[in-house]
């Protein structure tokens, strides 16, 4: 797949298979996005963030903020989810 490629909802579920969907929203449209939307203290949130993150990386996914763990930890909205450059 090629960076500008859109990324489908399905990929994102597909990718997050291995976390329960209760943690997580995907948002769809054009450009689907994702949010953490577990009620858990600093520290589960956390770790919940990173294994959402490290899995989206395995599958050619980012959400492009830089620190993906932290964006997702920290910003209680939706982010967009896009491909990897690389």
């Amino acid at each position: 797949m090629m960076p500008d490629e859109p990324v489908t909802p399905g990929e994102i579920a597909h990718a997050l298979r291995r976390v329960r969907p209760s943690v997580y929203r995907i948002g769809e449209g054009a450009d689907p996005t994702l949010a953490l939307v577990m009620n858990a203290g600093p520290a589960g949130r956390r770790n919940a963030a990173a294994k959402i993150a490290g899995l989206l990386a395995e599958h050619g996914l980012t959400l492009g903020t830089g620190d993906d763990i932290a964006a997702l930890t920290e910003d209680d909205g939706a982010l967009p989810v896009r491909r990897s450059a690389g």
